[in-house]
């Protein structure tokens, strides 16, 4: 697949964390596979530069698999949880593929049903934070800490510095300027999808609203190999237009 559009759950769930390990280590099915209606699951995969989902094509070609309508999520290999767009380009049914015979299984029929499988008895998904940067923003929030993550060399602090400076909603000059250089600067895709949604939004809510302002919003936009990316763009183009 050249590109491809994530479910908007899933892009949701990456919004909280890039990828990491689950509360809930296994889900329930309503079919049998090897004599069990359980399979366990550790973690979800994230988006970064050849890791994460994008390591798809790699694991394939290492275990021979020729399937090219199908992302990985997750899976130690002896099978994997994937997202197939064999049916449906723009809503995946989340299936099992066994890595020794290449059957592939459907599990349930969006990633929505998959998503509320996995949520623990009364709570909702949550993850691992192992940075100390992030646990210490997010038990006292504040612009100087944004900055620190915004300013990192690290992808996961990177992704969370933008998310929690936007929440502050202070300095937003500032915070614009930081993210038309973060978008035309980054090698980060999980950082270049939240760029992307957050111009979108500030262009769609009228925060950035000249002409010549959205103009360059769209101007540093790059190419990307995501789909997601390329919607929220076309979305800025829209509105510049409309």
């Amino acid at each position: 697949m050249r590109s491809i559009l994530l479910p908007r759950e899933y892009v949701d769930l990456l919004h909280i964390q890039n990828g990491g390990y689950l509360l809930k280590d296994s889900f329930n099915i309503d079919i049998e596979i090897d004599n069990e209606h359980t399979l366990p699951i550790d973690y979800l995969l994230g988006i970064k530069e050849n890791k994460g989902i994008m390591e798809t094509k790699c694991l394939f070609n290492e275990w021979e698999i020729d399937h090219n309508q199908l992302i990985v999520i997750s899976g130690d290999g002896h099978y994997f949880i994937v997202l197939d767009y064999s049916k449906n380009q723009h809503n995946p049914n989340v299936a099992y593929l066994n890595t020794d015979s290449g059957e592939l299984i459907e599990l349930f029929p969006t990633f929505y049903e998959f998503m509320n499988e996995l949520l623990p008895e009364g709570d909702e998904i949550s993850y691992d934070h192992e940075e100390e940067e992030i646990n210490q923003f997010m038990r006292n929030p504040n612009l100087v800490d944004a900055r620190k993550l915004v300013n990192s060399d690290n992808e996961d602090l990177i992704y969370q510095g933008i998310e929690y400076w936007g929440q502050t909603g202070k300095d937003k000059s500032e915070f614009n300027r930081l993210l038309l250089h973060i978008a035309q600067h980054t090698k980060f895709l999980s950082v270049q999808a939240l760029v992307a949604e957050i111009l979108w939004r500030k262009v769609a809510s009228e925060e950035i609203k000249e002409k010549s302002a959205i103009q360059a919003v769209i101007d540093s936009i790059p190419d990307s190999p995501l789909d997601l990316v390329k919607e929220y763009k076309q979305k800025i183009v829209e509105e510049l237009n409309g």
